[in-house]
């Protein structure tokens, strides 16, 4: 589904005219969020000078971004003030996905939402919606496309670095040849990949290698064998001292297996309502082998993703959650 260029051009329009801008991504920012983000910042000045950009996130970015020029200028607010004439919102199927951070209808003069997502709400004022997208990255790389703006070596590393990850270093589904066309146009602006690699999965600090020894020494293969589920509690956490970032990837390892069609990684949380009151959650993370639909399964539990892989988070603990998803994620097969 690929978005007229009109839309393309109207978002072009309004960082062009705009002056003040705020830019955040979903609760967890991940790479294509963080390097979506800062790609979008530098086109924005690029578009006229005197603009002011705040970059915000509700939780803090994950450690392996932290190599992208800019980074640390994402900063990160429970609720943000003051008045903007753009907001732009990456990755979210509403405000209470980006946790709610700033009042859009109160706070920005034009909202734009971008999202690449198959379970996506048409929020703003301009949505660029394109579910055949692999990435955020892959979708800001048109509006560099379109404004007829080359991108630097750094932009180029932001967006291939929201690409990479995206697409599972170019192995999931969501990869097609505009990708690999996307990927090619950014190494001839000068990214090197080897190094985007390295940071991205070549290190791992010892806190991760112990969590994922931790979650792996706990795998359970259930349902018929074609459901891997990996679970990670608080305490487990504490005693690795790793944080949630490090967990990222081992969902992954239950797809390994065979016989396995859907992988599950269930990681013990707080999380800080509006009342400021804590409450525990439960992250899911979820993976799949076709023909099973885990967005499907995400939207029932309130979160959202891609057929093959999606995920949400679910009040409670792992003793109250891990059933009622297992139940979820069974009553698929069934449908098929």
């Amino acid at each position: 589904m690929a978005e007229p260029r009109s839309i393309i051009r109207r978002i072009l329009e309004r960082l062009r005219t705009g002056r003040r801008f705020f830019v955040t991504g979903h609760l967890k920012p991940d790479p294509d969020t963080v390097g979506s983000a800062l790609a979008l910042a530098s086109l924005i000045h690029r578009l006229g000078p005197g603009k002011l950009v705040d970059l915000v996130t509700a939780d803090p970015i994950p450690s392996n971004t932290l190599f992208l020029p800019g980074a640390s200028r994402i900063r990160t607010a429970g609720r943000v003030k003051g008045h903007f004439d753009v907001a732009i919102i990456l990755e979210c199927n509403g405000p209470h996905r980006m946790g709610n951070i700033i009042d859009i209808e109160r706070q920005a003069a034009t909202t734009i939402n971008i999202d690449h997502h198959i379970s996506f709400q048409r929020f703003g004022d301009i949505n660029f919606i394109n579910p055949r997208a692999s990435s955020n990255a892959e979708q800001v790389y048109r509006l560099y496309q379109t404004a007829g703006i080359r991108p630097n070596r750094r932009e180029a590393t932001y967006l291939y670095a929201g690409l990479l990850t995206d697409t599972g270093r170019f192995q999931h589904s969501n990869t097609t040849s505009e990708t690999h066309q996307t990927a090619a146009a950014l190494l001839a602006c000068g990214v090197q990949p080897h190094k985007v690699h390295e940071e991205l999965y070549g290190k791992k600090p010892q806190a991760a290698l112990r969590l994922l020894g931790t979650a792996l020494n706990g795998l359970r293969i259930i349902s018929r064998r074609r459901i891997a589920l990996l679970s990670i509690s608080r305490q487990q956490f504490q005693q690795v001292r790793a944080r949630q970032d490090d967990s990222e990837e081992i969902v992954n390892y239950g797809m390994l297996i065979p016989s396995v069609l859907v992988s599950v990684l269930l990681r013990e949380d707080e999380e800080i309502q509006p009342s400021h009151r804590r409450i525990s959650v439960v992250r899911v993370s979820l993976r799949s082998k076709a023909p099973v639909d885990v967005c499907a399964v995400a939207k029932a539990f309130g979160g959202g993703g891609h057929r093959r892989a999606a995920g949400c988070s679910l009040p409670g603990t792992l003793s109250t959650v891990t059933p009622r998803l297992i139940r979820g994620i069974t009553a698929t097969f069934h449908q098929r």
